[in-house]
């Protein structure tokens, strides 16, 4: 479940991160 868990939040951190940059270039 752990491992699960921080799967999840690397996806989570790439999608913010994401968007965040989108929303610096806008």
């Amino acid at each position: 479940m752990k491992v699960l868990l921080v799967e999840d939040d690397r996806a989570v951190a790439e999608f913010i991160v994401s968007e965040l940059q989108e929303a610096g270039h806008v």
